[in-house]
């Protein structure tokens, strides 16, 4: 990936990775550090609502092995890596990677990687996860060169889940939720600061503060399914859609991706 390109979206998620390393147990601190609004983790059965659907998704079992690209800071390692024999997850940014082997998973381990050029050999994994990340880039040639690599590290007769993409086809019904949900929550939660530690109730204040590192540097691009299709769809895969998990308020305007690769012929 571009560095310069990159730079302020690192940038933001350093920033909140760097303070919660002691708070790393806590499911609602590693959700605001990947960009979301921790209030939803108050909604009945949310978190096991999501870990449950990628796991059902991606088809995971206790034999797999799993890679996860742009884990953060774990927040979604915590609750699929238990689920897989071997878990590996990948980051660009190293601040992130430390508060998520903090988290002392078992099974896990985190190493920094440049998604579009991934320090795997080919057909390495049995699974592959990459959730609530492409949205963030600014280019869709980036998007193109993380797809190609996940199904180049993806074994046959593996699986790759893409998930938590905004559908630019709901776009404007998109615009309107964020907006609905921002309201919802204010009104049964409070404001987000009253739900976090006072070191991230300042991290708040300093992204307002600072330009250079702030929440519109977590792009909100809404993606065709057509650079799926585009960029998946091969003679040796089958690519479909479905929904994000149930309880988040965006279901059906958001969209995941399941791809899978077929198993080689044998000749024998």
């Amino acid at each position: 990936m571009k560095e310069t390109s990159l730079a302020p979206l690192r940038d933001f998620f350093a920033l909140r990775a760097s303070c919660i390393r002691k708070y790393a147990r806590n499911p609602r601190v590693l959700y605001f550090a990947s960009g979301e609004d921790p209030r939803l983790l108050n909604e009945p059965h949310f978190l096991d609502d999501l870990y449950g659907s990628i796991v059902r998704q991606l088809d995971i079992t206790s034999a797999h092995s799993l890679l996860e690209i742009g884990c953060a800071c774990g927040f979604v390692s915590r609750g699929v890596a238990p689920h897989c024999k071997e878990y590996t997850g990948v980051d660009l940014v190293e601040t992130s990677l430390k508060t998520a082997r903090a988290l002392n998973i078992p099974n896990a381990v985190f190493c920094q990687a440049n998604a579009m050029a991934l320090p795997f050999a080919e057909a390495g994994f049995d699974r592959v996860l990459c959730y609530n990340v492409l949205h963030n880039l600014p280019q869709a040639e980036m998007i193109t060169e993380i797809l190609r690599e996940a199904l180049r590290v993806l074994r046959p007769g593996g699986r790759l889940l893409v998930g938590f993409v905004p559908d630019a086809d709901r776009h404007e019904a998109l615009r309107q939720a964020l907006a609905r949900d921002a309201k919802m929550l204010n009104e049964k939660y409070g404001p987000m600061r009253n739900c976090l530690p006072m070191v991230l109730k300042c991290i708040l204040i300093l992204e307002k503060i600072h330009r250079k590192i702030k929440p519109g540097h977590i792009q909100f691009n809404p993606l065709p399914k057509e650079i799926f299709s585009t960029a998946l769809q091969r003679a040796d895969t089958e690519v479909y859609f479905d929904d994000i998990h149930n309880k988040h308020p965006q279901h059906g305007l958001r969209f995941n991706v399941i791809c899978l690769k077929k198993e080689l012929p044998n000749h024998e």
